[in-house]
């Protein structure tokens, strides 16, 4: 089975909210973009919004950036679901039993994704997945894209004047389209045509890219045409 896709690029700028936050923007994917080591000073604070299944999770992590990572993404999220809903902190239960983490009490998605400083939060009222990539020009990408994919993304990489680039953003579409809908890597990954080249008049399913000048790819994927709004710092309600 081959996927229908709408796919375009974005400027992540155009879409950068001004204002703070306050409530969810039903025709949009609310996207958080949080840089972890400016907020690491949270976390002492952030570990109370944990129930006992993330506390014991988070307790095994290695490295304390991992941890600071989850700590920070669940807190957050439960944190923003809270000023979106009205509704107390330790009443937000995520569902971790599926192969897609959900909230079933809340009429609400959710995404989460981190890579290097960035921990990448997508709400939205429709399905959806996020995928951020921290950008290593060095990375040897030949073995994934033999792997993972298929011959039209392999020629439109090989054709790229920066192939690492186009190699990021097509793995995070690739991801995104995953997580929206709890699929694993175990999934035909071939059969997702993610390339430039694959924008059908009559898709099922729409993903956005974009490039932060800081050396990030990121993607999202929902079965609605919606625009993201972007939130680049956290909003008042943390401070």
């Amino acid at each position: 089975m081959m996927y229908k896709f709408n796919i375009t690029d974005f400027e992540p700028s155009i879409f950068i909210s001004t204002g703070n936050f306050t409530c969810l923007d039903e025709l949009r994917i609310n996207c958080f973009l949080i840089n972890i080591q400016s907020n690491k000073t949270l976390v002492p604070q952030h570990w109370d919004y944990l129930d006992d299944y993330e506390k014991n999770r988070a307790e095994k992590f290695y490295f304390e950036d991992d941890k600071v990572r989850y700590i920070l993404s669940r807190s957050i999220l439960k944190k923003l679901l809270s000023c979106i809903f009205k509704i107390e902190i330790d009443t937000i239960t995520i569902d971790y039993s599926a192969s897609k983490p959900v909230i079933r009490h809340l009429p609400v998605q959710f995404n989460i994704s981190h890579s290097g400083d960035f921990v990448f939060i997508g709400i939205s009222k429709a399905v959806i997945g996020v995928d951020i990539e921290k950008i290593n020009p060095d990375f040897e990408y030949k073995d994934i894209i033999n792997r993972y994919f298929d011959s039209n993304e392999i020629e439109t990489i090989e054709q790229s004047e920066n192939q690492v680039f186009k190699f990021y953003k097509y793995w995070t579409r690739k991801e995104a389209f995953l997580k929206a809908w709890g699929t694993g890597l175990d999934f035909d990954l071939e059969s997702i045509n993610v390339s430039d080249r694959n924008n059908d008049a009559q898709p099922d399913y729409f993903i956005k890219s974009a490039l932060l000048n800081n050396g990030y790819y990121f993607s999202f994927s929902s079965d609605l045409n919606l625009d993201p709004l972007i939130f680049n710092t956290l909003p008042g309600i943390f401070y």
